[in-house]
């Protein structure tokens, strides 16, 4: 293994992303190659009492409040592990292997295309750099408590979706060569159950904190109504008229509103995500976001109001590192890669899954 391997693998850094878009003839090749590297979660902050539930049957206000620019945050949370498959198994990632560094030492690569087309490798805990073996046994939680399990070993696991065709590979399928060059390769820890799941975090820690999903119609049409009135919905109407589309884009979106509550500061949030199916490509790019906080004394304050750049659908609203705020869990435009952002937008981690294939 070499320095540069040893320390993207063992010394907390900032992430990097590189995302490379190539396109040939005919239709696009698209392909992304991310090399993140971990960074320490931050602590766990002290939480505020519970705020009381509001109950109110008055008409909510919407503060009108200029939105403060964000705080800076850590750019990774290292208590939230992604899940995923290969090879009928199940993994939690534990590290992004950068493109062209020597893998760790492991054993055979065997390939498989089930839930993706994947190249396994398992490496002894001899070999597994030192700030991760101590995963070798652990318990973890998927899904915040859906599903428990204990990691029973370690492997490299490089994965990605499409045809060989669209790699400029014209004289046959995957390979365990192809797959390693092109793919995503991670360090990974495989899981004795959980066959579905998201994230997991070691269930020696706090749980992830995933807030509960609560019914109140007032809030979530006055949060919709400010959107729309924002300055992000009046650009999206620029872009949309820009393009020559039919009516509005409010017409063709979907506005998906979630009002929850978060279970240990009592806080109500209402996050509200407008977009708009297939357009084809070249055609208006609409992804508008708002998420807005329910005080006390019944006003509803924004807190976000922007285009939403990096994520296309949100799966799930949480609380990664227990300080009150939310963090999103979801998914960019072709649906393939998970990612965790901050509320802003800005990209924490990711697990990737490059794709060769004509996304339009």
């Amino acid at each position: 293994m070499t320095g540069t391997l040893r320390a993207a693998l063992a010394t907390p850094t900032h992430h990097h992303l590189t995302q490379m878009l190539a396109v040939g003839f005919g239709c696009g090749l698209l392909g992304a190659v991310l090399t993140l590297a971990a960074q320490p979660a931050p602590a766990v902050a002290a939480l505020a009492p519970p705020a009381p539930a509001i109950e109110s049957t008055e008409p909510v206000h919407v503060a009108m409040v200029a939105l403060a620019a964000p705080a800076a945050t850590p750019s990774r949370s290292a208590q939230l592990l992604f899940v995923f498959r290969a090879g009928k198994a199940t993994y939690v990632k534990l590290a992004d292997l950068a493109p062209g560094e020597p893998l760790p030492r492991h054993g055979r690569l065997t390939l498989s295309e089930d839930e993706t087309t994947a190249a396994v490798g398992v490496v002894q805990k001899a070999d597994v750099p030192e700030a991760y073996r101590g995963w070798a046994g652990k318990r973890v939680v998927v899904d915040g408590g859906a599903c428990t399990a204990n990691v029973t070993g370690y492997a490299v696991v490089a994965r990605l979706t499409g045809e060989p065709g669209y790699a400029g590979i014209e004289d046959g399928p995957w390979t365990v060569d192809t797959v390693v060059a092109q793919g995503a390769t991670v360090l990974a820890a495989r899981l004795d159950g959980c066959a579905h799941g998201s994230f997991a975090r070691d269930a020696s820690l706090a749980p992830i904190i995933v807030p509960e999903r609560i019914k109140d119609e007032q809030l979530a049409d006055a949060a919709r109504s400010a959107l729309l009135a924002s300055d992000v919905a009046r650009e999206a109407d620029v872009e949309w008229k820009a393009s020559e589309q039919p009516g509005t884009w409010e017409d063709h979106a979907e506005l998906d509103t979630r009002v929850v509550r978060h279970p240990r500061t009592g806080v109500t949030w209402v996050a509200v995500h407008g977009t708009i199916g297939d357009t084809g490509c070249g055609g208006p790019d609409i992804n508008v976001w708002g998420l807005f906080r329910a005080d006390r004394d019944g006003t509803l304050t924004p807190i976000e109001l922007r285009k939403l750049d990096e994520l296309y659908s949100i799966e799930t609203l949480i609380d990664v590192d227990g300080d009150g705020e939310l963090e999103l869990l979801g998914r960019p435009w072709l649906g393939l890669d998970l990612v965790l952002a901050h509320a802003n937008g800005e990209v924490i981690d990711r697990l990737a899954l490059p794709f060769f294939g004509c996304p339009c």
